[in-house]
């Protein structure tokens, strides 16, 4: 391939990438606007069930795993919400993270 194709597509392939999103961006809107940082434990959960997602509590580092039951529509990506809790019971920090599904 001569060196001008290749520096014309480089660029174009970086910003195809970067601009691509994994499937988080609709769960990281939905869940910043539900559960700010600072919110109690008891909120969260009842905002999180009030749309209808599911939760599982994890003592060994104090948070809860989130996740959409309407997932299972997607068969290739699932998006994990994981959210901190300080010693409070308030939210610290929320991680997402989504997983490729080739099952």
């Amino acid at each position: 391939m001569p060196p001008h194709v290749k520096a014309i597509i480089a660029p174009l392939l970086a910003i195809l990438l970067i601009s691509c999103d994994d499937g988080t961006g609709y769960y990281r809107e939905k869940i910043n606007e539900l559960v700010p940082i600072g919110t109690t434990e008891q909120v969260t959960l009842e905002e999180v069930t009030g749309i209808g997602w599911i939760y599982t509590y994890d003592p060994l580092d104090n948070s809860y795993l989130v996740y959409d039951p309407k997932q299972n529509e997607n068969t290739f990506v699932r998006v994990g919400i994981k959210i901190y809790l300080d010693d409070q019971r308030k939210v610290k920090n929320i991680n997402i993270r989504s997983f490729a599904n080739f099952m």
